[in-house]
């Protein structure tokens, strides 16, 4: 393995997966948004209990006045365990398939496609555990698990090993065209940027900032959709949906299109921080990195 490819999988696995843990407070909130319009509706009819919150802040506010603090880091065990080989491999795609296609637009947007496929080979499975975690405490679900590890074992008992893949296409359509748009955009404004400021880490964060925040809001119906089909083993009957496409027929039908953007506020307070770090994080180890070898 070369020393670029090994700079590259460790820049990433340290940045992204610090990245991770240091905002996933915020991921707890959510997925607790995104989750509970169905448990509302079904509240309404008179055949569930919920929690609703009327955006992030209230969300922290509540869930910590009924769960105490740690309740916002439900979840976090799986990600200690998948976060950095999850954005080594997303790094790993990314700079690969630029080193192959070059700096262009349209390189960089595929750049951002096969990033998230090749991360989604551990991020998946840590996606469909934490969310199932996060949950907990705010949906009815058909059985509480006290940690990740319980809730992984579990899974794999009833569900099989692609019991902890559910929603994998769901995530490709999600969170494809989301870093497709961001890397994209991401590189076309850091162009903007005079050249002898573009090695800094501020410019780092700042352009980082503008190509997830508006990359995150643009796909947020996606992402609805693959929470509520990857968490709906926890309720059945909450969350009946056959297939995505009858996920969104039932989000229109029953909560209308307004739907499609819950959890908005709380998707931008989480990706794009925890986007712009890893990125800018990314970045800096990587030059450290590069430097410390170059003056071997």
């Amino acid at each position: 393995m070369s020393d670029a490819v090994i700079n590259t999988l460790l820049s990433g696995a340290l940045a992204g997966g610090f990245a991770d843990i240091a905002t996933h407070p915020v991921c707890t909130i959510k997925a607790r948004l995104m989750a509970q319009g169905a448990a509302s509706t079904a509240a309404a009819e008179g055949a569930a209990e919920t929690v609703v919150y009327k955006g992030l802040l209230d969300g922290f506010r509540q869930t910590i006045a009924a769960e105490g603090p740690l309740a916002v880091y439900k979840g976090l065990g799986v990600v200690l365990l998948g976060a950095a080989p999850a954005q080594a491999l997303y790094f790993g795609g990314m700079k690969g398939t630029q080193a192959a296609l070059g700096d262009s637009g349209s390189a960089n947007f595929a750049a951002g496609l096969v990033a998230q496929l090749t991360g989604s080979l551990t991020w998946v499975p840590m996606e469909v555990i934490k969310e199932k975690m996060m949950i907990q405490g705010t949906v009815k679900t058909v059985k509480t698990h006290s940690g990740s590890f319980s809730m992984i074992a579990n899974v794999l008992k009833h569900e099989g090993v692609l019991g902890v893949y559910r929603g994998f296409w769901m995530q490709q359509l999600t969170y494809g065209p989301f870093n497709g748009i961001a890397i994209a955009t991401y590189n076309e404004v850091k162009k903007l940027v005079p050249e002898a400021q573009r090695e800094s880490s501020v410019m780092d964060l700042a352009c980082s900032a503008v190509g997830f925040g508006f990359a995150a809001t643009v796909t947020n119906p996606f992402d609805v959709i693959k929470t509520r089909r990857q968490i709906q083993a926890s309720n059945p009957a909450l969350f009946n949906y056959t297939s995505a496409i009858d996920c969104a027929r039932q989000l229109m039908q029953k909560e209308g299109a307004g739907a499609f953007f819950d959890g908005l506020s709380g998707r931008v307070g989480w990706l794009l921080p925890r986007c712009a770090l890893a990125m800018t994080g990314f970045e800096y180890v990587s030059r450290k990195l590069s430097e410390g070898k170059d003056k071997d």
